[in-house]
């Protein structure tokens, strides 16, 4: 994505928030649609005709997006803070994040939220690694965003399984 776009995705996105945090949500729908038809028009022509209705298709989209925002679920994760949490957590923790997950805070900043919690909780039994290239799902991935997802392959980018099982072998091997 270019600068401009996640520049303009990311005031988006805190506009959602700050209404989600209002409870004014709905207020917002018609900017949405605009932006949503905004970007259909944005699409290469080959695509756009795969879009008989821009304007349903759009609304159809808002329906869920709405509907998921305005839930006591989104509410609770929006501002959610998992250090008091992880502050009890006694137990090994292997953490991945994609260093291109466009869907939760940036890998680097969750890694190093989490290194602090741990060290300030006393933790030491804690490996935290950032999956290069890839997304929330752990695919390779170019962009990160979940428009994305359907096109990539359906296999764990390179390293992430063999994290996984060396990880699990180091931790089970003495017991």
């Amino acid at each position: 994505m270019a600068p401009p776009t996640i520049q303009r995705n990311a005031a988006l996105q805190r506009r959602i928030f700050d209404a989600v945090r209002a409870g004014t949500v709905d207020l917002l729908r018609a900017d949405l649609k605009q932006e949503g038809l905004k970007q259909i028009e944005q699409l290469p022509a080959e695509l756009r005709k795969t879009i008989p209705d821009p304007a349903a298709y759009v609304d159809r989209a808002l329906d869920g997006q709405l509907k998921m925002v305005k839930s006591t679920w989104f509410r609770f994760f929006l501002d959610y803070d998992p250090a008091p949490a992880l502050a009890k957590v006694r137990c090994p923790v292997l953490a991945l994040f994609g260093e291109l997950d466009l869907q939760v805070v940036p890998g680097d900043e969750n890694r190093a939220v989490m290194k602090a919690a741990f060290e300030k909780s006393g933790l030491r039994d804690a490996t935290i690694t950032v999956v290069p290239k890839a997304n929330h799902l752990f695919q390779a991935a170019t962009t990160g965003s979940p428009e994305e997802y359907s096109t990539l392959q359906k296999q764990f980018a390179p390293g992430v399984l063999e994290t996984l099982t060396t990880w699990i072998r180091a931790k089970t091997a003495a017991r």
